[in-house]
């Protein structure tokens, strides 16, 4: 079994550059899946948020209250990365799972009036950050194009 210990979208990243093969890549999604990094919406990308009490935890984390536990870096979670995560569903034959991710990440766009907020609360999916992301924007489509055309990213 395959254990993802914390970094969603690195993991996403090296699948899609074919570092690992699609086997491990598969199981990488599974691990991805199981421990909920696109839950509430694709995707959070720190699945073990670093907490005060951590030897990891550094006090600039508290600056603005960003990097909280589940906020910003550290497990929030981002649309922009769940474009990449429908695009890899994608290339791992798992379609209907892409283009569902892939509607999630335009409910989370669509938060606050199409807000295309920068980043979401991580367990409770508030939108937070900053409003109008293009690169949300951006990556929808690109992700949209991969899915409808049938792209091959890796």
């Amino acid at each position: 079994m395959t254990k993802i210990k914390a970094g969603a979208f690195g993991n996403i990243l090296a699948c899609l550059a074919g570092i690992p093969d699609k086997a491990k890549a598969g199981r990488i999604v599974d691990a991805l899946i199981r421990r909920r990094a696109n839950r509430p919406l694709p995707v959070r990308v720190m699945l073990d948020p670093i907490r005060k009490s951590s030897q990891l935890w550094r006090p600039y984390m508290e600056r603005h209250d960003l990097d909280l536990p589940n906020q910003y870096h550290n497990g929030g979670g981002w649309p922009f990365v769940g474009g990449f995560w429908a695009m890899l569903l994608k290339d791992l034959g798992r379609k209907d799972m892409a283009w569902k991710e892939l509607t999630r990440m335009a409910e989370a766009n669509k938060a606050k009036r199409w807000g295309f907020y920068e980043w979401f609360h991580g367990r409770t999916g508030v939108a937070m950050g900053m409003r109008g992301q293009s690169w949300n924007a951006a990556m929808f489509i690109l992700a949209w194009h991969a899915l409808k055309e049938d792209v091959a990213i890796r």
